[in-house]
């Protein structure tokens, strides 16, 4: 993983948003929760993780972030740790407050963090498939690289980046060592990684000035000094030229010489190594790469281009199966959906590869997020196989799924909702995580811990009567905590 031509400053990521009343249901308590359980770890990181410090798997771009391969010492998975500097004053860096914010199946996932006096730990999704660089090269040099493999990884860049924009979250720093692929199998996902650079972007204005990015990838208007989002569309067409061309669009013999080229951005497809690339493919290319950013696509057009389409982008349709999973989430317990939630988040692709599909294929402006109309959309047509449904129960599913009351349904929050039984109830998946709900280790949830895990999520009003009426709804032993066995029974129960 390469260095920035220059470091940069990151600010705070928006807030994870306030836990929201709603009203009572004939299951118990209700109300709204963030589905994005990253904790902030109290204890040492050594206590809980084995973590490998020689033979580090990269360096971010910012505060000396080396990330290093863990495992985890009670569950024995495998995770990716990233350590970086300390914020000012001890506070979290914004990096981990940018992460803890993101929730996209191509975004790496950010589990927890740890602290000590000088640095923070960021605990996240160990991705083995290597870099996308490295994977792009190895297929080239075997002539086995096609514009298809191109179109297919480039839908999946531009989903990150139409998510992070339309959370107001700028990358800053997209290339193709900062795309990982999740696994060695040819079907991989990728995930974006290091956040480092990443920061808060209100509307499309060139509000931002700091200067980040690898030199190759840098857009023109970064130089000038002002610029909006729409620089990571820039990188992302310098990333595709390089997957096809083999070469960057913008070269020289240092920093110095490649940003002249780059203020220059005459951008060429020379013969020999671009005749045989399709019209399409560069046309697409030249709608990313124009110096004016005004004049520049913004991602959401890019990602509905015939170039993209001619990718191995297609979403399986949902099955009537999916809707009547849907309804059992929907009259679950309240606690039984933060669970499921916690669950959700701590699954790997292997167990969520179809449930990724059925997202992708219901979230037709690839926004990643579901809205009602694509859920109603998407579902209606199924539903008619199914006695009594109609599209009007469909909508009102759309309140229980959106456990965060943000008005549409997140990655985590359509896996928790769409779960398989045959996946949850699986020991090792229900001990992650009732671990995670354990903070102290002590075998036993109690109500401070729950309490604890809701708000370090971002959560401001969460009542010691709610904790109270949500652990109530599975304690049978009537001892104010939850032991595995309760655990797992609340879990199971239909």
């Amino acid at each position: 993983m390469g260095n920035s031509f220059t470091s940069c400053c990151s600010t705070v990521a928006k807030g994870q948003g306030t836990i929201q009343t709603a009203p009572s249901s004939a299951t118990g308590v209700s109300f709204a929760f963030s589905h994005v359980f990253a904790v902030n770890n109290k204890g040492r990181i050594d206590d809980f993780y084995d973590v490998s410090k020689y033979n580090p798997l990269g360096e971010g771009t910012t505060h000396g972030g080396m990330v290093y391969k863990a495992v985890h010492k009670t569950s024995k998975v495998e995770r990716a740790v990233k350590s970086i500097s300390n914020g000012s004053a001890g506070e979290l860096p914004p990096e981990v407050l940018v992460l803890r914010s993101m929730d996209h199946p191509n975004i790496v996932k950010l589990y927890e963090t740890f602290q000590d006096a000088k640095r923070t730990y960021l605990v996240m999704e160990v991705c083995t498939g290597g870099e996308l660089l490295e994977a792009v090269m190895r297929a080239s040099s075997t002539g086995q690289f096609t514009e298809q493999q191109a179109a297919t990884y480039l839908e999946q860049c531009l989903a990150s980046i139409i998510y992070m924009h339309s959370n107001n979250i700028v990358h800053r720093d997209i290339r193709l060592e900062n795309f990982l692929l999740q696994d060695s199998l040819g079907s991989a996902e990728l995930k974006l990684i290091d956040f480092g650079c990443a920061t808060q972007c209100e509307g499309d204005s060139a509000s931002m000035t700091t200067k980040c990015s690898s030199a190759h990838y840098t857009a023109p208007e970064m130089l000038q000094g002002a610029y909006s989002k729409k620089c990571d569309v820039w990188s992302c067409g310098v990333l595709l030229y390089i997957m096809l061309g083999g070469s960057p669009p913008f070269g020289g013999d240092d920093d110095a010489q490649i940003l002249k080229v780059v203020a220059e951005a005459r951008v060429d497809f020379p013969g020999g190594q671009w005749d045989p690339i399709s019209k399409t493919a560069k046309e697409f290319i030249g709608m990313m790469l124009v110096k004016d950013p005004q004049q520049r696509s913004s991602a959401e057009p890019l990602i509905k281009h015939l170039f993209i389409r001619c990718g191995d982008v297609a979403g399986r349709q949902p099955l009537p199966s999916m809707v009547k999973k849907l309804q059992g989430f929907n009259t679950a317990r309240q606690l039984k959906k933060v669970c499921l939630t916690v669950i959700a988040k701590q699954l790997s692709k292997s167990d969520v590869e179809d449930l990724r599909l059925y997202f992708k294929g219901l979230d037709k402006n690839s926004d990643g997020t579901i809205s009602k109309q694509e859920l109603v959309d998407g579902l209606s047509e199924v539903s008619r196989t199914i006695p009594g449904m109609n599209t009007k129960e469909l909508g009102l599913l759309m309140d229980s799924i959106d456990s965060d009351g943000s008005g549409s349904i997140d990655y985590t929050e359509f896996l928790a909702a769409a779960l398989d039984r045959k996946t949850y109830q699986k020991r090792d998946v229900m001990w992650a995580a009732f671990r995670t709900l354990d903070v102290d280790g002590s075998g036993k949830i109690e109500k401070s811990e729950l309490k604890t895990l809701l708000e370090s999520t971002g959560q401001t009003d969460v009542s010691d009567k709610k904790i109270a009426d949500m652990m109530n709804e599975a304690d049978k032993d009537k001892d104010g905590k939850l032991d595995f066995e309760e655990f797992m029974a609340m879990i199971l129960e239909e």
